[in-house]
This record gives C-alpha cells, structure tokens and sequence, in this order.
C-alpha cells in the first residue's frame, strides 16, 4: 500500500515537466486515492523518478521538462527567491506550491516566462482548491480518512525530509479536492467504454493500417498489434471529449478569477 500512496509523490517532479507543456489537469488515476476519485494533475503522461533519499535535493528534471527549458530563451530570467508572493483572495502563492523542493535552490534563476507558467497554475489551483473549500469538501470523513492514511505512510518513510514529507502531503490534498470539485461541477471526461471502443474497432478497423504496418516492422505479435490498434482507437475517441472537457474547465477557472478580481495574466491550456 506504501508503494502505491507514495506514487502520488514520486511522480510530482515530473509533473514540473508537464507543468512546462501548458497542462493544469490530467487524466492519470492515482489508485491510493481512489476513494475520493483522484487524479494527478500534470499532464496526459508523466514519467516517473525515483524518490529523493534523505538530505539529498532533487535537482534533476525530466526530460521533457528539460527540453522545454532549452527551448525558452536564455534571457530575461527572474531568481524565485525574490519574486513577491502572489495573492488569490487574500491567500499567497509561490512558485514553490507546484515545483517540489530541491528542485529550484535559493539562488537559481528560472526563465521569465516558465516562471509565469509555474504562477499561473499555482494560482489557479488555489482558486480551485478555495472553490473546493467552499463546496464543504475538506470536510467529508473519507477525504479526512483517506489524508490521514497518506500522512502516516508518509511520516514512515525514512528517505524524505519532512520538508518533502509536507510539500507532498499538501499536493495530494490539492489534487484530491480539485479533482473531487470536477467532478462535483461535470468537468471529468467521460470514459470510453470497452463495449464502446469494440463497437468502434470493427467499422474503423481498417483506418489503422499505418499503425499495423509500424508494429510489424518491430517484430510485434499478431496479438499486440491488435490491442496497440485498440489503444490507438481509444485515445483517438477520448481527444474530442478531452479537448471539449479542457475549454469548459478553462471557462470555470476563468469566472473564479473573475469572481476573486484576478487578473489573466498568462493562460495555461492543458
């Protein structure tokens, strides 16, 4: 069970990686905390890191995180450090309630615009988390159950720092009351079924022949070409209802800034 409550933790510094992709949400299950139907947020993949061991900093980034930031460019740069907090209806926010510590040290300098990223989503999972709070949803037993179970594995493992400890006990209660508050105001995607995605599979078939062409070239049994074809069938089904998903939470987080008198200062889009 341990191993399972602290993927929750392991997978936060990659989401830094997505987190640089635009991404709010995803659609990544978190089985620990299935009882509240929980999501990570961070983008459609995540790539997962092993957990810092105790007095060490996490300093290295994923991949794609990265290449994200050899991208952007190398000037105008702003030190975290000295960044005043932002304030959601009367609330700070850093940069440091969506990076994960060790990631960024005092003295490190971070592009302008991720840096703008990075606050953008800190502050819009706050109006979200405050939206949440306001909906009675910190309140709920299996939410206090469920929190309490996750602070205890927490607390058990010698390799994190209590500072970690906490920063990824706050995460998980961020990301467990927003993801509720989704679905509390139909802003979860609908799932595809197996029937559904079977239904699809024999009229479309044959538009996948590319992908049949591909797995052959690696050697891929006749078995697994089939249900790569059926993997591929199932995202392409999801991405309207994702994409459609994505304006509407974008509209609800726009009118709670609306509501607090924030100003839109960089758009995330998922």
């Amino acid at each position: 069970m341990k191993k399972i409550v602290l993927l929750a933790g392991f997978v936060v510094v990659a989401a830094v990686g997505a987190l640089l992709w635009w991404s709010v949400t995803a659609e990544k299950p978190v089985r620990r905390a299935a009882k509240i139907q929980q999501v990570v947020p961070g983008g459609d993949a995540q790539e997962e890191v092993p957990p810092p061991q105790e007095g060490k900093a996490t300093r290295s980034l994923p991949k794609s995180a990265a290449k994200e930031m050899a991208a952007m460019p190398p000037f105008s740069v702003v030190i975290p450090d000295e960044q005043p907090p932002s304030m959601v209806n009367g609330t700070p926010v850093t940069i440091k309630d969506v990076i994960p510590p060790g990631v960024l040290l005092p003295g490190d300098s971070l592009p302008e615009m991720a840096h703008r990223k990075f606050m953008a989503l800190a502050e819009e999972q706050r109006l979200l988390v405050q939206a949440a709070q306001e909906q009675g949803l910190t309140d709920r037993p299996a939410f206090l159950a469920v929190v309490a179970e996750v602070r205890q594995d927490l607390e058990e493992d010698p390799r994190l720092s209590d500072e970690d400890k906490a920063w990824r006990l706050e995460y998980f209660k961020r990301t467990a009351l927003i993801n509720e508050l989704y679905h509390r105001e139909g802003l979860m995607p609908e799932r595809i079924s197996k029937e559904a995605v079977e239904a699809y599979y024999e009229s479309h078939s044959g538009q996948y022949e590319w992908l049949r062409k591909e797995e052959a070239l690696k050697g891929s049994s006749p078995e697994k070409i089939e249900r790569k074809v059926k993997q591929a069938m199932k995202r392409d089904m999801e991405a309207p209802l994702k994409e459609e998903m994505r304006e509407k939470r974008k509209a609800y987080i726009e009118s709670l800034r609306e509501k607090s008198g924030m100003e839109t200062d960089v758009e995330i889009s998922d």
